[in-house]
Formats: structure tokens, sequence, C-alpha cells
């Protein structure tokens, strides 16, 4: 019997056919029920279809309580933009508050592209939705192209990888999607050794601007990864040059006039509101160090200990690259919406070396324990995940089924409605 109409695969297809089609069924009477399985067997063809469905969906159902969100912004401006001629539309976009920057096309085109179809800022948020959730499936499979299988380690590690950059920043379009594209890209360039995907890498520019020097980082580092001791002191440098050049910036600034010493003052006073915030509330301030303190943890133990785990070349590269990407946060992070955005792009590529160093040395009992003491470091950036999305989703986008969500006018949030 040839191998094509062998009753196994025949019941295989069949079986897996089946079960699409009860996914389906499943999407229509519980769209957040089929959400939960393809989260659940994410490692399933079928999975990829249904999240990036679902993601559809959450776009569409959107809920801008806010006024202050961009979210807000974006949906409330749309509907004058679909009576705009492509010139107006580019002419007048930073009026209507579609985009901060000429650069930053993927906005921009998109909005125009469907508001010659909808004046429906739903439609917009939905097509969102439908691309930022096909660019997750795809860096969800390059967790999967690494081991078959699922366990509670890799559930861990891809939770908390999925929640550092997760859902609820689709109300923002932009810095999300390029986070992804470029992870996406430079882990197939680092990992796989394709430099064709150096071009997706550069799109991320086209989506967020403010990606250029990390594409340029990346393009460099085939240079920088033969000479480890050199980043090694890049990285020391980088936990102390910043702090002595704020202090120097700040004593000698009153000597270049009052502008200078003005805008001195205000850039940095911005700096410590952007890390710190208006909110104070505990999961909200510490979410990002409690995962960084993590990562350090993680890369200090493992490499004393390196002649007892096992390291592939390329994931090597990963952890030198992912030393660079810390390093450029550093230095940035008195910069304005830079380096401390830049932050999460870190813990994405070191989570992800994490989750290598787990498959290639999965029946070691440290690594195993060093996964599973991972989670409580990323539980305050799963709260928060938590609740940033029920800040823009409403209650009823969890338990109505496909037709409800289409007719669905909820005003207010689950979080505001719950609490």
């Amino acid at each position: 019997m040839s191998p094509v109409s062998s009753p196994y695969i025949s019941f295989n297809y069949s079986t897996e056919r089946y079960r699409y089609y009860l996914l389906i069924l499943l999407l229509i009477f519980w769209p957040f029920g089929a959400f939960l399985y393809a989260l659940y067997y994410y490692d399933k063809r079928e999975s990829k279809v249904i999240l990036v469905l679902f993601t559809a969906l959450f776009g569409y159902s959107l809920v801008a309580e806010f006024q202050y969100m961009d979210l807000a912004r974006v949906m409330q401006s749309f509907p004058s933009a679909s009576r705009l001629s492509y010139r107006d539309f580019n002419d007048s976009r930073l009026k209507v508050g579609l985009g901060e920057s000429s650069v930053d096309i993927y906005r921009d085109m998109v909005t125009f592209l469907v508001s010659r179809f909808t004046s429906n800022a739903k439609w917009l948020m939905c097509t969102f939705g439908i691309i930022a959730g096909y660019v997750y499936t795809k860096v969800l499979s390059l967790f999967i192209s690494e081991q078959a299988g699922r366990n509670i380690y890799k559930y861990l590690l891809v939770i908390s990888f999925s929640c550092i950059v997760s859902i609820d920043q689709l109300s923002g379009v932009r810095m999300s999607l390029a986070a992804y594209v470029f992870f996406y890209g430079a882990i197939k360039v680092i990992n796989k050794g394709d430099k064709r995907y150096l071009i997706v890498v550069a799109s991320s520019v086209l989506i967020h601007f403010s990606f250029l020097p990390a594409v340029l980082l990346l393009i460099v580092f085939p240079i920088l990864k033969k000479y480890p001791k050199i980043i090694y002191l890049i990285l020391v440098l980088s936990f102390i040059l910043p702090d002595l050049l704020k202090s120097y910036i700040l004593q000698y600034s009153e000597y270049f006039g009052k502008g200078i010493e003005g805008r001195t003052e205000l850039y940095y006073g911005l700096v410590s509101d952007l890390k710190y915030g208006s909110d104070t509330t505990w999961y909200v301030r510490d979410r990002i160090i409690s995962m960084l303190i993590f990562c350090y943890l993680f890369f200090f133990i493992t490499r004393i200990k390196k002649n007892t785990i096992i390291y592939s070349d390329k994931t090597n590269d990963l952890f030198f690259f992912s030393l660079i990407i810390l390093s450029f946060v550093n230095f940035t992070m008195d910069i304005p919406h830079f380096g401390y955005r830049f932050q999460y792009v870190f813990l994405m590529f070191a989570f992800f070396y994490i989750y290598k160093v787990y498959t290639e040395n999965s029946p070691s009992t440290l690594i195993s324990n060093l996964v599973l003491i991972s989670f409580p470091f990323s539980l305050l950036m799963i709260v928060f995940s938590l609740r940033s999305t029920l800040s823009i989703t409403s209650l009823t986008f969890y338990y109505f089924n496909l037709t409800g969500l289409f007719i669905d006018q909820s005003a207010h949030s689950a979080w505001t409605t719950i609490f």
C-alpha cells in the first residue's frame, strides 16, 4: 500500500479536518472559548487560523473608553479620513491625528486603504488585528520549530513571552507590530542564517521608525560577535556611563544658556515620568524590573555553569545579540519614548534565548527549575497584560457569540463594569 493511501494517514487527515470544523463552530458560538483552545494547543495548525481570526475580532471589539488613549484618537479621527482624497489625506494626517512621522507609513497606509471601503473605525482595528495576529503566529512558529511537543516548561515560557508585548498593545498599533516584525526577522537571520530576512527586519522601520538603530545593530552584529570581550565591556559601560553623563549634562547645561538648560530639565523630567508614570500600582511599576531581574539571574547562572550546559552556536549568537540590545537599552534609557520601549524588545530576545537553552538542555534539572522560577518573575507582567486587556474590551466580549460581538455597542470596558 502506498504511503498516500495509508489508512493511518487518511485517519489523521480526517481527524484533523473534523477537529478544525469543530473549532470553527466553537469560534462562532463562543469566540473566547476558541481562543482558549488555540492558546492551549498553540502548536496545532488549526490554532494559528483561530488566533488570527480572534485577533481580528479583538480589534473589532476594542472599546476606547478613555480619551487620552491612542486608540480613542485613531478611532475618532478615522471617519473624517474616509472623506479625503489621497493627497488631502497625506497633507492632513498629522492634523487629524493619524500619524506622528511621515516615515512610519504602515498605519497611515492601512488607514487610507480601509477608509476607501468604510468609515467605521471598528473595521480599521479589525484589519490591524488580522495583520497583528498573522505576524504573531509567525513568531509562535519560531518556538514550535525549536522542539516538537508541549509541556509545562514550554507553556510558561510561551505565555511569559506573549505577555511582554501582549494583545492589548494592538490598541497602539505601531510599536507592538514593529517589535514582532523585527524580532521575527532577526531570529531568522541569527538562528537560521537566512540573510533574506534582513528585508523583514528593515520593514519594521516603516512601521515604527525608532527601530532603525536596532536594524543597524543587527547588520553589524556578524562583526561584533567575533569579539565577545568587547560586547561584555560595552555592556558594563552601559550600566555606568549613562548616569555619569546625565549628571554631567545637568551640571553644565546652565553654561549654554537658559534655553538649553530648560530643555535639559524638561528632557530628564519627561524620562522620569515615562519610567515610573503617574500610575504607581505596584504591578505596573515593577513588572519590567521583575522580568529583567530574572533574565540577569538566568544569564549569570547559565554562564557560570557553561561547562555543564549545552549551547549551540546559534544559541550563543542569540545570547550575545541579547546583550547588545540590553546595552542599547541602557544607553538610550534617558531618551524619551525610546530606551524604555526597547526594554520590551530585549525581554523578547532574552526569553527566546531561555527557551532555546531549555530545548537544548531539557533533561537538565537546573534549567528546568530555572524555567519554573521564571513564572513568579513574569507574573506581574501577566497581571498587567490581563488588566490592560480588560480596560479596552467590553465584558460581553468574553461570553458573547460571534453575532453578538458584531452588534455589541458597549461603551464601557470590562474593567469598569466589574470594578
